[in-house]
């Protein structure tokens, strides 16, 4: 019997009838609702950036938006698990199109490479020291409250 593989791991029997895999099918149309989920709350916050004028992106207030109606469970997170396992599943291929842009914008980007890559150092240490003090914190913290002390 053949198997669907999620990148959750969760692995799923598909049953075959005259040729089609109904289980496909459902996968199928249950990310395109979830889909449709991101997509309506990514064009309200389109809209509420194209009539109030904010001077913040429509997609950054769609995902402050979407933040809020998951930690209010308004929305579950389930009911976006499987958009956010085939999205991270296949997250190098949306990576194509910004290699392309660069890419084909190498001549204007040769004459600040410098800059860039020292950008991107000091950056990349700068998270990874904030990351690591930030681990260091929650890790003692954790640690004093396992032990009684509730500060």
């Amino acid at each position: 019997m053949e198997h669907l593989i999620q990148p959750s791991g969760a692995t799923f029997p598909l049953y075959n009838v005259k040729g089609l895999s109904f289980l496909k099918e459902v996968v199928f149309l249950k990310l395109l609702q979830q889909l449709l989920i991101v997509l309506v709350i990514f064009f309200i916050g389109q809209a509420l950036q194209f009539f109030t004028k904010l001077p913040i992106p429509g997609s950054v207030i769609g995902m402050m938006l979407l933040l809020v109606l998951l930690c209010s469970n308004i929305i579950s997170i389930e009911s976006l698990r499987e958009l956010a396992d085939f999205c991270l599943g296949n997250l190098a291929f949306f990576f194509v199109p910004v290699i392309l842009g660069v890419i084909t914008s190498k001549d204007k980007i040769m004459h600040v490479a410098p800059q860039f890559i020292f950008i991107v150092v000091v950056s990349t240490c700068l998270v990874m020291a904030a990351t690591g003090v930030t681990a260091q914190y929650l890790l003692r913290r954790k640690e004093r409250r396992s032990n009684g002390n509730l500060s």
